[in-house]
């Protein structure tokens, strides 16, 4: 029996403004794709947006929840009075792909291939905005659409701008995948031809970057299955940069906002050392860390008003936040985020924000991350 893999969810009370729903699609009606939405509420501000929410690999919708949660909290507390009187309020949508987290109906385009290699990053592209034509059929106008996602949904919203032009206003991508990377070829062979130990930096050695790519192959290599059916295999095809093609024609015209956001660089190199993978921390420091920094610089040059790059203290490249502190303060957060003149958001402040252990956001810190650290390298 063909079961999705269904991450642990924090335990947390949600507001009733946040409904579950089971929806098929009108061209695949034989299949639900399990959702968790918003309804946006007001005349004017916020209430024209559509704000998507899209998953990893391994993290499903649930943890995108006490995110809406928060929004929630922070749009009512920044009101004079009830958000349903006087406030407005974004429409807000998160799913579970077919075959993931909640959802356990497989993706009918699946049907007589190979198991594991089924849609592509391209056809969730295709499905999501078939869904969300769905979600907001009733809209008396186009919403302007703003996806927050995660690691290979960075890779989705790219592809949904890209083929529909026109639609989306603003892209929040955190720590995305690097799409045009087999994971496997950061790191020099030490087996290869040509290779030189006497270039390596003096704490690392080609035992551990030939352990290394081991790992790398079999747990991040595109070819690797995963519970979903997600083929992975022409993702550098359909994405071979992080800065092209143009994200020029996005909502009105305009080019969409884009706001890139990695992860700290010792957090991850720290997490990934006490992880089952135990990357050491120079293999992090040398190898991962400096080329996904260079790929998010890419990612940041899609808009031309607000090229920035964030890192912030991501123990792990999932985003899983628990519900935020009630005595803290959370001063810029999408409550007061101007997307009606199309300009650049205001940081958006986790400091508030508490997190599970393994899946954890500490303290976000608003830094460039320029030069990555490196070790000195051997004499030859």
């Amino acid at each position: 029996m063909n079961m999705a893999y269904v991450m642990p969810q924090p335990a947390i009370a949600l507001p009733p403004s946040i409904t579950f729903d089971s929806i098929r699609l009108d061209t695949k009606p034989t299949a639900s794709l399990e959702c968790s939405q918003v309804q946006g509420i007001g005349e004017s501000g916020y209430s024209d947006i559509l704000v998507v929410f899209l998953n990893g690999l391994i993290a499903p919708q649930a943890f995108w929840l006490p995110i809406m949660a928060l929004i929630l909290r922070r749009l009512d507390s920044s009101d004079s009075g009830a958000a349903g009187s006087h406030g407005s309020r974004p429409q807000m949508l998160a799913y579970d792909r077919y075959g993931q987290g909640r959802t356990i109906d497989r993706d009918p385009s699946d049907e007589g291939k190979e198991e594991g290699y089924g849609h592509d990053t391209l056809n969730v592209a295709h499905d999501l905005h078939q869904l969300i034509s769905q979600v907001t059929r009733d809209s008396e106008s186009p919403k302007r659409i703003m996806f927050v996602a995660n690691s290979i949904g960075c890779a989705v919203a790219r592809l949904y701008a890209q083929n529909h032009p026109g639609t989306v206003a603003g892209m929040l991508l955190l720590d995305s995948i690097m799409a045009n990377s087999d994971f496997v070829s950061i790191f020099p062979d030490p087996d290869g031809r040509g290779f030189d130990p006497g270039s390596l930096p003096q704490d690392v050695t080609p035992k551990m970057l030939r352990e290394t790519r081991k790992k790398f192959r079999e747990v991040f290599h595109p070819s690797v299955k995963n519970p979903e059916g997600l083929d992975r295999r022409n993702l550098a095809t359909l994405l071979p940069d992080a800065d092209k093609p143009s994200l020029d024609q996005g909502f009105g015209g305009r080019p969409p906002l884009v706001t890139v956001v990695g992860h700290d660089p010792e957090w991850f190199a720290k997490e990934s050392l006490q992880s089952w993978m135990e990357t050491p921390i120079s293999i992090s420091m040398n190898y991962t860390n400096p080329v996904w920094h260079r790929y998010n610089q890419g990612l940041s040059y899609h808009h031309v008003y607000n090229r920035r790059q964030q890192t912030h203290n991501e123990r792990t490249h999932q985003i899983g936040p628990n519900m935020p502190d009630p005595n803290k303060t959370n001063p810029a957060g999408f409550a007061n985020t101007n997307f009606t003149k199309h300009q650049p958001p205001k940081v958006v402040d986790f400091s508030a924000v508490k997190f599970t252990k393994g899946v954890t956001v500490d303290n976000v810190k608003y830094q460039k991350f320029d030069k990555p650290k490196t070790t000195q390298k051997k004499q030859k």
